[in-house]
């Protein structure tokens, strides 16, 4: 792999690392349960961490964490989704898309001929985003926004 296709492959991921943060942001508004809230502001982190340590590998000294959500970012489908829906349900539903989207884009970096270190991040950066796709889609089959009492 060029050294082009490798600071490419690190910029997509970057970029949606990014891009998820602002999903997080934007979900964490509409989630009342703590537990779930907590977890979510977890995942936020996660995404930061990434976003900030790929940008390190690209010599990227941006400190601040663009604003994404506009048309031209990677996950730009999710954020009218997200911002048009006023529920916990719908919150998560749109959060699994694009955690999946990312797990996807690990997963095709993880076939990339990188260096040893880049390689380390990428595996840790899939590791996570599987952790938050499983989160997210065990959370939405066991119904965390409905009361306890009287589910079936």
């Amino acid at each position: 792999m060029t050294n082009r296709e490798t600071l490419s492959k690190l910029r997509k991921l970057a970029d949606l690392d990014a891009d998820a943060v602002t999903l997080y942001e934007q979900a964490l508004q509409k989630i009342g349960d703590p537990s779930v809230h907590d977890k979510l502001e977890e995942f936020r982190e996660d995404h930061k961490r990434h976003a900030h340590e790929l940008r390190s590998m690209l010599n990227d000294d941006t400190h601040e964490l663009p604003n994404y959500g506009g048309p031209s970012s990677v996950l730009s489908a999710s954020h009218p989704a997200l911002r048009s829906t006023h529920t916990m349900e719908g919150s998560l539903r749109v959060l699994k898309v694009a955690e999946s989207v990312v797990k996807d884009a690990y997963t095709e970096a993880l076939w990339a001929d990188l260096p040893r270190q880049i390689r380390w991040t990428i595996e840790r950066g899939y590791e996570d985003a599987q952790r938050r796709w499983r989160y997210v889609t065990q959370a939405l089959q066991l119904r965390v926004w409905e009361p306890l009492i009287g589910r079936t």
